[in-house]
């Protein structure tokens, strides 16, 4: 029976990948044993795969690396999906021609229904189901930042324009030592937990300041029907007569509240009581640990949310006051023509099948 490391590098021959005599030996600590922990973690061989996978569209295409520094002293607003987002969505949209907006995964659907475009929609999850965010969603001309080992099927489903970068972990050695091997051109975006912590980092790679962050609650609220950690989703469907309109939806599927709210608990931050939950707790620590590494300046939107304890707290009308006051000039950032000058790789590796072209 082949070994974990053999099926792994046959996966990459497949892809076309080449692969060295060298690469057998992954850390200084290798001697006589082939550490291939890729083999050890579902989520590592997930990762492994798709990376593979992924190689003929994120090899041709153009990286994180291209927006370094390309929004310099331009302030941005990272949005997030805490419930606190339902109550502040629509100050934001004063913000959306005064300041970078940068869009987690899953608040992509709310901003849209809302009529804010993003700038920027950031992805990390490399689940086959993170596709039905945006299956039905009108993505044209929206530039996604998407993982390398993001699934297929969802890079497939994005309709715009993609950059890709490869994620960061300091200890798995497939992330440090393979990924950049394989994808040296595009850039590395460090995960620290979740995708609204690599949202700020992104900021942070753009060179804008200040980064606000709204609907990064990191904890949950209370409403009617009881507590719940996210703002509502929405769908955009067609109705009787053939129109597409936003309506309320739940993705059970990516986002159960009911399985989320039987793992919360209590927790006493600053003096006051939140419910929290494993994840959300992860996050704020990979938060508060980026923050002093990076030496970042947040300024939280998010209303009743826990980083008010640690960051600057302000209303997302007192930060456009603050620091939007005027429009975006075009010419400030390359944002605004991204879908003229960022290739899409579905599209170039599509037109260069279509002749033939072997990857």
């Amino acid at each position: 029976m082949p070994s974990p490391l053999e099926l792994q590098a046959e996966e990459f021959r497949k892809a076309g990948i080449p692969i060295k005599k060298g690469i057998r030996k992954l850390s200084d600590n290798d001697k006589n044993e082939t550490p291939w922990v890729v083999a050890e973690s579902v989520w590592l061989q997930r990762w492994a795969k798709h990376a593979c996978q992924n190689y003929p569209i994120v090899s041709r295409s153009l990286g994180v690396r291209y927006l370094a520094d390309s929004c310099r002293g331009i302030p941005v607003f990272v949005v997030g999906i805490g419930p606190s987002l339902d109550d502040n969505i629509q100050d934001l949209k004063l913000a959306q021609n005064r300041a970078i907006i940068i869009a987690t995964d899953a608040s992509l659907r709310p901003l849209l229904a809302k009529g804010i475009k993003p700038h920027i929609t950031i992805n990390f999850d490399c689940q086959k189901d993170q596709k039905t965010m945006w299956e039905d969603t009108p993505t044209e001309g929206l530039l996604l930042i998407a993982s390398s080992c993001t699934h297929p099927d969802t890079i497939d489903a994005w309709k715009g324009p993609i950059l890709f970068y490869n994620q960061w972990h300091d200890k798995d050695v497939f992330i440090h030592k393979l990924l950049p091997y394989i994808y040296p051109h595009i850039g590395q975006i460090p995960s620290s937990g979740t995708v609204g912590n690599m949202g700020i980092i992104l900021a942070r790679i753009m060179g804008c300041s200040p980064i606000y962050t709204v609907g990064m609650d990191l904890c949950y609220q209370k409403n009617e029907n009881g507590w719940i950690y996210r703002c509502k989703d929405y769908k955009h469907v067609l109705d009787e007569i053939g129109v597409r309109n936003w309506t309320v939806t739940k993705n059970n599927v990516l986002y159960d509240n009911d399985i989320r709210v039987k793992r919360s608990f209590e927790e006493e931050i600053g003096g006051q009581t939140y419910r929290t939950d494993p994840e959300l707790k992860l996050y704020r620590e990979g938060l508060l640990g980026i923050f002093d590494a990076m030496q970042l300046k947040i300024q939280d939107c998010s209303i009743n949310g826990v980083l008010k304890h640690y960051f600057n707290n302000t209303t997302v009308n007192e930060a456009i006051m603050e620091s939007c006051r005027e429009d975006l000039q075009g010419g400030r950032t390359i944002l605004f023509h991204v879908e003229h000058c960022i290739p899409n790789g579905k599209l170039i590796w599509k037109e260069d099948s279509k002749n033939g072209s072997n990857y």
